[in-house]
């Protein structure tokens, strides 16, 4: 399954995408065997994805990641894998690699992650989802090291760095940003005429470089996370430090260059490599 807001996730024959999209209870089993592949791809080459694990492999494992060439499968360079072969939740990032070639696998073309084991996993490891974040528990643990441990009794706030991540991004595309593509296009808006160029709604994915975002988005979980759950009453200590956190947050949001991959390609132009910017966000 192809969809411009997540990736296509193939387990065995087994579509996954639906199920790993987001980060709600829903969880998909993932007992990786010796032999066995797990595909993570886009419609064009990204550079880091997160995975929340619901049940984590107890057994000492080495992951393998590959990408294809055009012709074979090679091993991918420079991983870091922060799951630690998936004994825990966190990112898996990368660089592109130069020749990175799309890949037909049980019927979707995309830029795919191969990746496998060389002993069998726990036979519970499960994951509860697989796409893209742009902070996570360890970046709020930086604000307040108990905000897990004590704040949330031990279990992750994946769901609220899910919710920093889309009202970021729809703020971006409040300030104007968005991508173009020339061709078809992926999810063209506003353009039927072949002719003219058509826009696309940014997306996580457009992001060059997504950990540009990752203080504006640590800030804003933890905004939700005392507004939405901590907070009992307006003006409540929880309050003011929900928004005191909301503010820090949206002034992260304007202090960069912001690289998007405006053309929709996945690579890194000249131009794009510049960065741009937006208007300011402004609390009143």
């Amino acid at each position: 399954m192809k969809n411009k807001e997540f990736f296509t996730i193939k387990y065995e024959g087994t579509d996954l995408s639906i199920q790993l999209k987001d980060f709600s209870s829903n969880f998909a089993g993932l007992p990786l065997e010796v032999g066995q592949y797990l595909h993570v791809g886009y419609y064009k080459p990204t550079k880091c994805f997160y995975i929340e694990l619901m049940t984590v492999n107890a057994i000492e494992a080495n992951l393998t990641f590959e990408y294809y060439d055009g012709s074979a499968w090679q091993v991918l360079e420079n991983v870091v894998d922060e799951t630690q072969n998936l004994n825990m939740s966190g990112f898996v990032y990368f660089e592109k690699p130069d020749k990175w070639t799309s890949q037909i696998i049980n019927g979707d073309e995309n830029f795919y992650i191969r990746i496998s084991t060389d002993v069998d996993l726990t036979p519970e490891t499960s994951l509860r989802g697989l796409n893209i974040i742009l902070a996570n528990d360890n970046d709020l643990e930086e604000i307040r090291s108990t905000i897990v441990s004590k704040l949330n009794s031990g279990s992750s706030w994946i769901t609220k760095h899910e919710s920093a991540r889309k009202y970021i991004i729809q703020q971006l595309r409040n300030l104007g940003h968005r991508t173009i593509n020339e061709g078809s296009g992926n999810s063209s808006l506003f353009f039927n005429d072949t002719e003219k160029p058509k826009y696309s709604d940014l997306t996580a994915f457009d992001l060059l470089e997504p950990f540009e975002l990752r203080e504006a988005a640590k800030y804003k979980a933890m905004s939700m996370i005392y507004l939405d759950e901590l907070s009992d009453e307006p003006d409540d200590k929880f309050f003011r430090m929900g928004t005191r956190h909301g503010k820090t947050s949206d002034e992260a949001l304007n202090v960069f260059m912001l690289k998007i991959d405006v053309n929709d390609d996945g690579i890194e132009d000249v131009e794009e490599a510049q960065g741009s910017t937006g208007a300011s966000l402004t609390w009143v």
